[in-house]
Protein backbone atom coordinates (compact mmCIF):
# COMPACT_ATOMS: atom_id res chain seq x y z
CA UNK A 1 0.00 0.00 0.00
CA UNK A 2 1.45 3.34 -0.70
CA UNK A 3 1.95 5.90 1.47
CA UNK A 4 -1.27 8.45 1.32
CA UNK A 5 -3.56 5.52 -0.01
CA UNK A 6 -6.37 4.49 2.60
CA UNK A 7 -7.09 0.49 3.55
CA UNK A 8 -9.93 -1.00 1.68
CA UNK A 9 -13.17 -1.45 3.77
CA UNK A 10 -13.86 -4.74 5.16
CA UNK A 11 -17.13 -6.20 4.33
CA UNK A 12 -18.73 -6.70 7.90
CA UNK A 13 -21.93 -8.44 6.00
CA UNK A 14 -19.34 -11.30 4.57
CA UNK A 15 -18.11 -11.81 8.34
CA UNK A 16 -22.33 -12.51 9.51
CA UNK A 17 -22.58 -14.60 6.56
CA UNK A 18 -19.49 -17.23 6.98
CA UNK A 19 -20.18 -17.14 10.61
CA UNK A 20 -23.60 -18.11 9.96
CA UNK A 21 -22.24 -20.80 7.28
CA UNK A 22 -20.30 -22.59 9.76
CA UNK A 23 -22.97 -22.63 12.73
CA UNK A 24 -25.25 -24.32 9.99
CA UNK A 25 -22.52 -26.55 9.27
CA UNK A 26 -22.15 -27.32 12.75
CA UNK A 27 -25.85 -27.89 13.26
CA UNK A 28 -25.76 -30.13 10.29
CA UNK A 29 -23.39 -32.51 11.97
CA UNK A 30 -24.44 -32.21 15.23
CA UNK A 31 -28.36 -32.89 14.75
CA UNK A 32 -27.27 -35.71 11.76
CA UNK A 33 -24.73 -37.95 13.34
CA UNK A 34 -26.60 -40.74 15.02
CA UNK A 35 -26.54 -40.84 19.26
CA UNK A 36 -26.30 -44.60 19.79
CA UNK A 37 -25.07 -47.50 17.12
CA UNK A 38 -27.67 -49.09 14.20
CA UNK A 39 -29.12 -52.38 15.73
CA UNK A 40 -27.80 -55.78 14.69
CA UNK A 41 -30.21 -58.87 14.18
CA UNK A 42 -29.96 -61.81 14.23
CA UNK A 43 -30.32 -63.99 12.26
CA UNK A 44 -29.98 -62.12 9.12
CA UNK A 45 -32.67 -63.85 6.91
CA UNK A 46 -35.44 -65.86 8.22
CA UNK A 47 -36.16 -69.15 6.22
CA UNK A 48 -38.20 -71.97 7.31
CA UNK A 49 -41.48 -74.58 6.33
CA UNK A 50 -44.36 -74.45 8.23
CA UNK A 51 -47.98 -75.88 7.58
CA UNK A 52 -50.95 -73.94 6.99
CA UNK A 53 -53.56 -72.89 10.15
CA UNK A 54 -50.80 -73.79 13.13
CA UNK A 55 -48.31 -71.31 14.42
CA UNK A 56 -44.75 -71.32 14.53
CA UNK A 57 -42.61 -69.06 16.02
CA UNK A 58 -38.99 -67.91 15.18
CA UNK A 59 -36.82 -66.08 17.60
CA UNK A 60 -34.81 -62.84 16.83
CA UNK A 61 -32.04 -61.82 18.98
CA UNK A 62 -31.25 -57.89 18.60
CA UNK A 63 -27.87 -56.56 19.75
CA UNK A 64 -27.50 -53.13 20.86
CA UNK A 65 -23.25 -53.71 20.44
CA UNK A 66 -22.75 -53.27 24.72
CA UNK A 67 -24.82 -50.08 23.96
CA UNK A 68 -28.71 -48.78 24.64
CA UNK A 69 -31.09 -48.96 21.68
CA UNK A 70 -33.96 -46.71 22.25
CA UNK A 71 -37.51 -46.80 20.89
CA UNK A 72 -37.13 -50.05 18.81
CA UNK A 73 -39.45 -50.83 16.04
CA UNK A 74 -40.46 -53.98 14.60
CA UNK A 75 -42.72 -54.05 10.94
CA UNK A 76 -43.93 -56.42 9.01
CA UNK A 77 -44.11 -55.88 4.99
CA UNK A 78 -44.45 -57.58 1.98
CA UNK A 79 -46.43 -60.85 1.36
CA UNK A 80 -46.07 -61.34 5.60
CA UNK A 81 -47.79 -58.66 6.09
CA UNK A 82 -50.65 -59.14 9.32
CA UNK A 83 -49.21 -62.19 9.61
CA UNK A 84 -46.60 -61.70 12.07
CA UNK A 85 -47.10 -61.11 15.71
CA UNK A 86 -44.05 -60.26 18.21
CA UNK A 87 -43.97 -60.56 21.38
CA UNK A 88 -42.88 -57.38 21.75
CA UNK A 89 -42.92 -54.69 19.53
CA UNK A 90 -41.79 -50.15 20.73
CA UNK A 91 -38.79 -51.27 23.39
CA UNK A 92 -35.57 -50.29 24.85
CA UNK A 93 -32.72 -52.82 24.28
CA UNK A 94 -29.81 -52.94 27.13
CA UNK A 95 -26.96 -55.39 25.28
CA UNK A 96 -29.47 -57.39 23.95
CA UNK A 97 -32.77 -58.89 23.91
CA UNK A 98 -34.77 -61.82 22.11
CA UNK A 99 -38.41 -61.18 20.22
CA UNK A 100 -40.92 -63.95 19.28
CA UNK A 101 -42.02 -63.60 15.51
CA UNK A 102 -44.95 -65.94 15.80
CA UNK A 103 -46.37 -66.39 12.13
CA UNK A 104 -49.81 -68.31 11.36
CA UNK A 105 -51.09 -68.45 7.95
CA UNK A 106 -54.39 -69.19 6.45
CA UNK A 107 -55.14 -71.71 4.24
CA UNK A 108 -57.30 -69.81 2.49
CA UNK A 109 -54.72 -67.38 1.33
CA UNK A 110 -54.15 -69.69 -1.81
CA UNK A 111 -50.32 -69.03 -1.80
CA UNK A 112 -47.43 -72.20 -1.11
CA UNK A 113 -44.68 -69.92 -0.93
CA UNK A 114 -44.48 -66.27 0.61
CA UNK A 115 -41.60 -63.34 0.49
CA UNK A 116 -41.49 -60.60 2.83
CA UNK A 117 -39.15 -58.42 5.28
CA UNK A 118 -38.79 -57.66 9.01
CA UNK A 119 -37.93 -54.22 9.16
CA UNK A 120 -36.02 -53.56 12.62
CA UNK A 121 -35.29 -49.77 12.99
CA UNK A 122 -34.30 -47.75 16.27
CA UNK A 123 -32.71 -44.12 16.36
CA UNK A 124 -29.01 -45.39 15.13
CA UNK A 125 -30.95 -46.67 12.00
CA UNK A 126 -32.50 -49.70 10.35
CA UNK A 127 -31.87 -53.30 9.34
CA UNK A 128 -33.95 -55.24 7.09
CA UNK A 129 -34.35 -59.23 7.53
CA UNK A 130 -35.58 -61.01 4.31
CA UNK A 131 -38.41 -63.69 5.28
CA UNK A 132 -39.38 -67.01 2.78
CA UNK A 133 -42.04 -69.28 4.02
CA UNK A 134 -42.75 -72.58 2.39
CA UNK A 135 -46.34 -73.40 3.23
CA UNK A 136 -47.55 -77.08 3.42
CA UNK A 137 -51.02 -78.97 4.30
CA UNK A 138 -50.74 -80.73 7.61
CA UNK A 139 -53.51 -83.33 8.55
CA UNK A 140 -53.82 -85.91 10.90
CA UNK A 141 -54.19 -89.93 10.22
CA UNK A 142 -54.89 -92.09 12.78
CA UNK A 143 -52.83 -95.36 12.87
CA UNK A 144 -52.67 -98.75 15.06
CA UNK A 145 -50.56 -101.63 16.17
CA UNK A 146 -52.03 -104.93 17.51
CA UNK A 147 -50.51 -106.46 20.39
CA UNK A 148 -50.79 -110.19 21.43
CA UNK A 149 -51.41 -110.40 25.02
CA UNK A 150 -52.04 -114.28 24.44
CA UNK A 151 -54.12 -116.55 27.07
CA UNK A 152 -54.25 -116.08 30.73
CA UNK A 153 -56.22 -116.64 34.03
CA UNK A 154 -57.94 -114.13 36.12
CA UNK A 155 -58.79 -115.54 39.58
CA UNK A 156 -59.36 -114.99 43.30
CA UNK A 157 -58.68 -117.35 45.99
CA UNK A 158 -60.16 -117.68 49.19
CA UNK A 159 -58.78 -121.30 50.12
CA UNK A 160 -56.12 -123.32 51.98
CA UNK A 161 -53.40 -125.77 50.10
CA UNK A 162 -51.27 -128.63 51.92
CA UNK A 163 -47.94 -127.76 51.27
CA UNK A 164 -46.45 -131.70 52.62
CA UNK A 165 -48.14 -134.31 54.58
CA UNK A 166 -47.35 -137.12 56.27
CA UNK A 167 -48.85 -140.55 56.69
CA UNK A 168 -48.23 -143.42 59.26
CA UNK A 169 -45.13 -142.74 61.02
CA UNK A 170 -43.72 -142.66 64.88
CA UNK A 171 -41.74 -140.01 66.76
CA UNK A 172 -39.54 -141.61 69.63
CA UNK A 173 -37.02 -140.13 72.16
CA UNK A 174 -34.88 -141.89 74.72
CA UNK A 175 -31.82 -140.60 76.46
CA UNK A 176 -29.47 -141.84 74.46
CA UNK A 177 -31.91 -141.87 71.22
CA UNK A 178 -34.13 -139.39 69.12
CA UNK A 179 -36.25 -140.08 65.74
CA UNK A 180 -38.24 -136.82 64.70
CA UNK A 181 -40.12 -136.52 61.83
CA UNK A 182 -40.11 -133.14 59.55
CA UNK A 183 -42.64 -131.71 57.16
CA UNK A 184 -40.86 -129.10 53.98
CA UNK A 185 -43.66 -126.82 52.93
CA UNK A 186 -42.49 -124.32 50.12
CA UNK A 187 -44.85 -120.95 49.23
CA UNK A 188 -44.85 -119.56 45.75
CA UNK A 189 -43.77 -116.14 45.42
CA UNK A 190 -46.57 -114.89 43.61
CA UNK A 191 -48.91 -116.81 46.18
CA UNK A 192 -47.24 -115.18 49.34
CA UNK A 193 -48.87 -111.77 49.47
CA UNK A 194 -52.09 -113.85 49.82
CA UNK A 195 -51.24 -115.99 52.20
CA UNK A 196 -53.22 -114.73 55.78
CA UNK A 197 -51.59 -117.83 57.84
CA UNK A 198 -51.14 -121.67 58.29
CA UNK A 199 -52.03 -124.59 60.25
CA UNK A 200 -50.19 -128.03 61.37
CA UNK A 201 -53.09 -130.38 61.30
CA UNK A 202 -51.68 -133.64 63.39
CA UNK A 203 -53.54 -136.48 64.26
CA UNK A 204 -52.12 -138.78 66.64
CA UNK A 205 -53.07 -142.41 66.96
CA UNK A 206 -51.30 -143.77 70.15
CA UNK A 207 -48.41 -142.64 72.66
CA UNK A 208 -47.41 -144.79 75.43
CA UNK A 209 -47.72 -141.15 77.08
CA UNK A 210 -43.91 -141.01 78.98
CA UNK A 211 -42.80 -137.78 77.63
CA UNK A 212 -44.31 -134.74 75.55
CA UNK A 213 -45.22 -134.28 71.85
CA UNK A 214 -43.10 -131.21 71.13
CA UNK A 215 -43.83 -129.16 67.71
CA UNK A 216 -41.07 -126.72 66.13
CA UNK A 217 -41.78 -124.02 63.05
CA UNK A 218 -38.98 -122.47 61.43
CA UNK A 219 -36.60 -123.32 64.06
CA UNK A 220 -38.76 -122.14 66.89
CA UNK A 221 -41.14 -123.91 69.53
CA UNK A 222 -44.65 -123.70 69.17
CA UNK A 223 -46.32 -126.60 70.75
CA UNK A 224 -45.33 -128.85 73.62
CA UNK A 225 -47.95 -131.29 75.36
CA UNK A 226 -48.29 -134.79 76.59
CA UNK A 227 -51.23 -135.54 74.52
CA UNK A 228 -52.88 -139.20 74.01
CA UNK A 229 -54.48 -140.08 70.93
CA UNK A 230 -56.63 -137.27 69.08
CA UNK A 231 -56.52 -134.28 66.94
CA UNK A 232 -54.10 -131.35 67.36
CA UNK A 233 -54.13 -128.48 65.21
CA UNK A 234 -51.68 -125.34 65.28
CA UNK A 235 -52.18 -122.33 64.20
CA UNK A 236 -49.26 -120.42 62.20
CA UNK A 237 -49.21 -116.25 61.54
CA UNK A 238 -48.87 -115.26 58.33
CA UNK A 239 -45.49 -112.90 59.77
CA UNK A 240 -44.05 -116.23 60.62
CA UNK A 241 -44.53 -117.98 57.16
CA UNK A 242 -41.60 -117.84 54.83
CA UNK A 243 -41.05 -119.16 51.48
CA UNK A 244 -39.44 -122.34 52.52
CA UNK A 245 -41.13 -123.70 56.20
CA UNK A 246 -40.20 -126.10 58.03
CA UNK A 247 -42.14 -128.50 60.61
CA UNK A 248 -40.28 -130.61 62.89
CA UNK A 249 -42.67 -133.68 65.19
CA UNK A 250 -40.22 -135.09 67.83
CA UNK A 251 -41.10 -136.54 71.27
CA UNK A 252 -39.51 -135.52 74.62
CA UNK A 253 -37.63 -136.86 77.48
CA UNK A 254 -39.39 -139.86 79.31
CA UNK A 255 -38.46 -138.17 82.43
CA UNK A 256 -37.28 -140.31 85.46
CA UNK A 257 -38.90 -143.75 83.35
CA UNK A 258 -34.86 -143.41 81.98
CA UNK A 259 -35.24 -146.95 80.90
CA UNK A 260 -38.13 -146.00 78.12
CA UNK A 261 -38.62 -144.76 75.23
CA UNK A 262 -41.28 -141.62 74.64
CA UNK A 263 -43.37 -142.80 71.70
CA UNK A 264 -46.29 -141.30 69.57
CA UNK A 265 -47.69 -142.76 66.76
CA UNK A 266 -48.59 -140.37 64.32
CA UNK A 267 -51.69 -141.50 61.92
CA UNK A 268 -50.87 -137.94 59.30
CA UNK A 269 -49.38 -134.72 59.78
CA UNK A 270 -49.66 -131.93 57.09
CA UNK A 271 -49.11 -128.29 56.80
CA UNK A 272 -51.76 -126.22 55.43
CA UNK A 273 -51.16 -122.57 54.17
CA UNK A 274 -54.24 -120.56 54.19
CA UNK A 275 -54.80 -117.91 51.33
CA UNK A 276 -57.69 -115.28 50.64
CA UNK A 277 -56.94 -112.64 47.85
CA UNK A 278 -56.68 -111.60 44.01
CA UNK A 279 -53.92 -113.38 41.71
CA UNK A 280 -53.41 -110.24 39.35
CA UNK A 281 -52.34 -111.24 36.01
CA UNK A 282 -50.10 -109.06 34.76
CA UNK A 283 -49.13 -108.80 31.23
CA UNK A 284 -46.13 -106.57 29.69
CA UNK A 285 -46.01 -104.61 26.98
CA UNK A 286 -43.58 -102.33 24.69
CA UNK A 287 -44.91 -99.19 23.32
CA UNK A 288 -43.05 -96.67 20.42
CA UNK A 289 -42.53 -93.11 21.58
CA UNK A 290 -44.71 -92.39 18.82
CA UNK A 291 -47.09 -94.50 19.85
CA UNK A 292 -46.59 -93.45 23.89
CA UNK A 293 -46.84 -89.61 22.54
CA UNK A 294 -49.11 -89.30 20.17
CA UNK A 295 -51.88 -91.74 21.82
CA UNK A 296 -55.35 -91.99 21.00
CA UNK A 297 -57.25 -94.91 22.66
CA UNK A 298 -56.65 -98.72 22.87
CA UNK A 299 -59.29 -101.27 22.19
CA UNK A 300 -59.36 -104.24 24.83
CA UNK A 301 -60.99 -108.04 23.20
CA UNK A 302 -60.67 -110.88 24.51
CA UNK A 303 -62.75 -114.40 24.49
CA UNK A 304 -64.07 -116.29 27.32
CA UNK A 305 -62.93 -119.95 27.69
CA UNK A 306 -64.00 -120.59 31.06
CA UNK A 307 -64.92 -119.31 34.49
CA UNK A 308 -66.63 -120.38 37.95
CA UNK A 309 -70.11 -119.13 38.48
CA UNK A 310 -71.50 -116.21 39.64
CA UNK A 311 -68.43 -114.25 38.29
CA UNK A 312 -67.58 -111.04 40.75
CA UNK A 313 -66.16 -107.79 38.62
CA UNK A 314 -63.09 -107.71 37.38
CA UNK A 315 -60.42 -105.02 37.65
CA UNK A 316 -58.51 -103.74 34.30
CA UNK A 317 -55.43 -101.10 34.86
CA UNK A 318 -52.93 -100.12 32.47
CA UNK A 319 -49.64 -99.63 34.50
CA UNK A 320 -51.62 -98.34 38.04
CA UNK A 321 -54.82 -96.83 36.37
CA UNK A 322 -58.13 -98.62 36.59
CA UNK A 323 -59.39 -97.86 32.66
CA UNK A 324 -62.13 -100.66 33.70
CA UNK A 325 -64.14 -101.92 36.72
CA UNK A 326 -67.32 -103.86 35.66
CA UNK A 327 -68.43 -107.54 34.61
CA UNK A 328 -66.18 -109.56 32.30
CA UNK A 329 -69.32 -109.23 29.68
CA UNK A 330 -67.96 -105.31 29.24
CA UNK A 331 -71.17 -104.09 31.41
CA UNK A 332 -69.99 -101.41 34.19
CA UNK A 333 -72.34 -103.68 37.15
CA UNK A 334 -70.25 -104.04 40.55
CA UNK A 335 -72.91 -106.30 41.58
CA UNK A 336 -72.64 -110.09 40.89
CA UNK A 337 -72.34 -110.20 36.62
CA UNK A 338 -74.39 -112.12 34.59
CA UNK A 339 -72.87 -115.43 33.06
CA UNK A 340 -70.40 -113.79 30.28
CA UNK A 341 -70.78 -113.45 26.71
CA UNK A 342 -67.87 -115.39 24.77
CA UNK A 343 -66.30 -112.16 23.97
CA UNK A 344 -64.92 -108.92 25.51
CA UNK A 345 -64.62 -105.66 23.65
CA UNK A 346 -64.38 -102.49 24.76
CA UNK A 347 -61.91 -99.24 23.66
CA UNK A 348 -60.24 -96.54 26.18
CA UNK A 349 -59.00 -93.62 25.78
CA UNK A 350 -58.43 -92.02 29.90
CA UNK A 351 -59.07 -94.16 33.39
CA UNK A 352 -62.28 -93.98 34.97
CA UNK A 353 -62.09 -91.27 36.67
CA UNK A 354 -61.24 -89.27 33.13
CA UNK A 355 -57.30 -88.55 33.91
CA UNK A 356 -55.23 -89.28 30.62
CA UNK A 357 -53.70 -92.18 30.80
CA UNK A 358 -50.04 -91.75 31.45
CA UNK A 359 -48.07 -94.00 29.21
CA UNK A 360 -44.03 -95.16 29.08
CA UNK A 361 -42.10 -95.45 25.81
CA UNK A 362 -40.53 -98.81 26.24
CA UNK A 363 -42.28 -101.07 28.57
CA UNK A 364 -46.31 -100.72 30.49
CA UNK A 365 -48.34 -102.99 32.16
CA UNK A 366 -52.07 -104.21 31.56
CA UNK A 367 -53.47 -106.15 34.56
CA UNK A 368 -56.64 -108.23 35.27
CA UNK A 369 -57.76 -108.93 38.84
CA UNK A 370 -61.01 -109.91 40.76
CA UNK A 371 -61.88 -108.34 44.40
CA UNK A 372 -63.84 -111.81 45.33
CA UNK A 373 -64.02 -115.23 44.83
CA UNK A 374 -64.15 -116.23 41.00
CA UNK A 375 -61.41 -117.67 38.05
CA UNK A 376 -61.97 -117.02 34.42
CA UNK A 377 -59.88 -118.60 31.81
CA UNK A 378 -59.15 -116.24 28.90
CA UNK A 379 -58.05 -116.88 25.66
CA UNK A 380 -56.73 -115.69 23.34
CA UNK A 381 -56.74 -111.45 23.87
CA UNK A 382 -55.39 -108.67 22.42
CA UNK A 383 -54.86 -105.29 22.90
CA UNK A 384 -54.88 -102.30 19.92
CA UNK A 385 -53.23 -99.37 20.04
CA UNK A 386 -54.56 -96.38 18.36
CA UNK A 387 -52.07 -93.30 17.46
CA UNK A 388 -52.00 -90.37 15.39
CA UNK A 389 -49.36 -89.26 12.99
CA UNK A 390 -48.95 -85.56 10.94
CA UNK A 391 -49.03 -86.15 7.43
CA UNK A 392 -48.05 -83.22 5.02
CA UNK A 393 -49.40 -82.35 1.75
Amino acid sequence: MRKGQRAPKVDEFAYILMAAVIFMVILVLVTTTPTEPPPTVSPQTISFSMPFDIAQTVNLTINGSGKILTNVVLKDLGDIQGFVKFSKNNFTVVNFTTVGLTFLIPSTLGKNILSGTINVSSPGGWVPIPVEINLFTQSIVILNRTIPLGNFQVSFVNQNETLDSKVDFQVTRGYFSDYPSNLVGVIDSSKMPLATGADIRIIVEDSNRAGDLIVNFNGREIYRQNVGPGEIIIPINKADLQSSNNVQISAGFPGFMFWADTVYTIRSAELIANYNGSFPTEIPFTLTSEEANNFKQFSLSFITKSFTSPLPPMTIKINSQVIFEGCPDGTTSLDNCPTPTTTFSRTFDTDILGANLILNEGENKISFSFNQPGTLDVGPAGLIVYFTRLSQT
